[in-house]
């Protein structure tokens, strides 16, 4: 995507003010989510946004937010665990 951008920027004279970033893991959304995200996004000074959702997923696997609005490992995963959890 950074590379993208920046070929927009030198070889297309074109820099977008923002990128939205769909991935592909969460292929449905629900009705009227991304506009809510951009409008919280531009109505705030964050330079970037993203979804987050009701715990759903194996703990190792999830994020959590600090107060800065940044995100880290929920929980810290073994370096070697044999091949388990």
């Amino acid at each position: 995507m950074r590379h993208a951008v920046d070929y927009l920027k030198t070889e297309e004279g074109f820099a977008p003010e923002i990128v939205v970033w769909l991935q592909a893991n969460v292929p449905i959304r629900k009705k009227g989510q991304i506009d809510r995200l951009l409008k919280g996004l531009f109505d705030s000074a964050a330079d970037s946004a993203v979804t987050v959702s009701t715990v759903e997923q194996f703990p190792h696997w999830m994020k959590r937010m600090d107060k800065n609005g940044f995100l880290h490992p929920f929980m810290m995963v073994a370096k070697n665990t044999g091949g388990k959890i």
